[in-house]
């Protein structure tokens, strides 16, 4: 459950820390299956700058989280399109 304050604890602290996480996609798809969207529109902004290095699978694994979490980023989905095309 999204609400609980075990699962805040630890988002708490890994909120200070997305800049360094490597695998941003992955991060996202796991806070997408936990349900934490506003985790999830967090790291979002660090995506957003990092797009443009990341392989296709890692773009169409983030666009899945996106899917999976039921969020509709426009800018996001366009900028992953073209870089897949």
């Amino acid at each position: 459950e999204r609400t609980d304050w075990r699962l805040r604890f630890i988002t708490s602290r890994l909120h200070r820390k997305h800049r360094k996480v490597m695998n941003l996609p992955r991060l996202a798809k796991y806070y997408a299956e936990l349900r934490i969207t506003d985790e999830l529109e967090h790291v979002s902004r660090f995506l957003r700058k990092m797009l443009p290095r990341y392989t296709p699978h890692q773009l169409v694994l983030t666009a899945h989280a996106f899917g999976i979490a039921k969020l509709q980023d426009k800018d996001m989905m366009s900028r992953i399109a073209r870089l897949i095309a």
